[in-house]
């Protein structure tokens, strides 16, 4: 906002609480409640972004093909979509879920990830697009302890397996990701 003053921006989610946190930390910012994949508002926009969402929407031909619907002539699309299942915490949360305690509550729970290789978005998008740049790029966050690793990846990756489990279920589950 300080870059561009002018800029009119418009935050979507279907999350109720990633609208109230983002309401919360940016008051100025309208928010709305709503599913990205279908979101077709009355105006283009300059600049359609999004930051670790979209590996939650599962039809990326359908969903890429309403980006473009939403963008103006010349507008840009800007995606990241975090290579999760390659993390060493997506290993081990496979590992547990696949635990025979946890097998049955869990089962399904990585299919709710969507990700493909750079190839598939690059047939997918250059057809449409004038210019395509793309990259890849590992993240690493250095986390101070093993609950600070937990808590991070409780709201993401963890949580389609945590949301299948009761709260005492839950705390067996996290359990299971201290070392001895």
């Amino acid at each position: 906002m300080q870059r561009w003053p002018e800029a009119k921006l418009i935050g979507i989610d279907n999350s109720p609480n990633m609208i109230s946190k983002a309401k919360a930390d940016y008051p100025e910012i309208p928010g709305s409640l709503r599913m990205p994949a279908t979101y077709l508002p009355d105006k283009k926009y300059d600049i359609v972004f999004s930051n670790a969402t979209i590996q939650w929407i599962p039809d990326h031909k359908k969903l890429f093909k309403n980006f473009l619907n939403l963008m103006n002539d010349g507008g840009v699309l800007a995606i990241s979509v975090p290579r999760f299942d390659e993390m060493p915490i997506s290993k081990i949360i496979n590992k547990v879920a696949g635990n025979e305690k946890w097998k049955a509550a869990t089962k399904g729970c990585a299919e709710t990830f969507t990700r493909y290789d750079y190839q598939f978005y690059y047939n997918l998008i250059s057809p449409d697009y004038q210019t395509v740049e793309m990259w890849q790029t590992d993240y690493i966050h250095v986390l101070e302890s093993q609950p600070a690793i937990i808590e991070w990846i409780r709201s993401t990756g963890m949580k389609p397996y945590l949301d299948r489990l009761n709260e005492k279920e839950k705390t067996q589950f996290e359990m299971k990701f201290y070392l001895k």
